[in-house]
């Protein structure tokens, strides 16, 4: 209950609206001077089209959280895992029948998983993590991926759904004999996983902005070098915005 207390103005607002909203500004004020806001926003809900450089993940991870916290309190929380199942289905319904591009709800199947992983770990580690079964979760899910890929390519795109899901599942599981927080250890892994999030918000940005013909870098070289450290810069940056005022907020 004290997580859900301040889920929205931890989780939403600050981890991921402010930092959207921030990035959003840049974005407008950089290249988009001139940009029609009413217009970006119909085309926006009629077919998913962002204006923002990948900014799609930001609105689907809106969605997942409210999602989650309705799945929390409706019903006093006992079905958790059902009242969120219905909410998924009923946004892939809502996406494929609007004709949003596939990324919209490709990926929607990870969000779940999430939650009932977490809620059955301990299980689930005692099962897979026996010695003979490890061995044969990376066949397993190699095959079942393969198999789902060939459905999708040769069907219909939704079977790469559970793509998704069993590349997750695979990475976990793999990783659960390997103490991956020996990692948070290492000054360059700790400094990326704080800015991780605005890495993505301003790749896209970073990427658009040398792409312009005033900054246009013909060596693809010099153009990933340059994307890649103006990335990190800006995200280093703005994070320490964000942050800011987050701080300020919280005083």
């Amino acid at each position: 209950e004290r997580y859900l207390a301040a889920f929205f103005k931890k989780r939403v607002l600050f981890a991921v609206l402010l930092p959207f909203i921030i990035s959003a500004a840049v974005y407008f004020a950089v290249l988009q001077p001139d940009i029609n806001i009413c217009y970006a926003i119909k085309v926006f809900f009629s077919s998913g089209n962002v204006i923002v450089p990948n900014s799609w993940f930001v609105f689907a991870i809106l969605l997942y959280y409210i999602f989650f916290w309705l799945s929390c309190k409706l019903l006093n929380g006992k079905y958790v895992i059902a009242v969120l199942s219905v909410f998924t289905i009923a946004y892939i319904l809502f996406t494929v029948s609007l004709g949003y591009a596939r990324h919209w709800y490709i990926e929607i199947l990870v969000f779940p998983f999430g939650v009932i992983y977490s809620k059955y770990e301990n299980k689930l580690q005692t099962i897979y993590m026996h010695k003979r079964i490890y061995m044969m979760v990376a066949p397993v899910c190699l095959i079942a991926i393969c198999l789902f890929y060939v459905l999708g390519v040769k069907y219909n795109e939704l079977y790469f759904m559970p793509v998704y899901v069993l590349i997750n599942f695979l990475v976990v599981s793999l990783l659960a004999k390997v103490k991956i927080e020996r990692l948070s250890s290492f000054r360059v892994v700790k400094f990326l996983s704080g800015i991780s999030y605005e890495i993505y918000l301003y790749h896209g940005i970073i990427m658009a902005l040398l792409n312009k013909d005033a900054f246009k870098l013909d060596n693809p070289w010099a153009y990933i070098f340059c994307t890649l450290v103006l990335t990190v810069l800006s995200a280093y940056l703005f994070n320490k915005v964000s942050y800011s005022i987050v701080k300020k907020a919280l005083i």
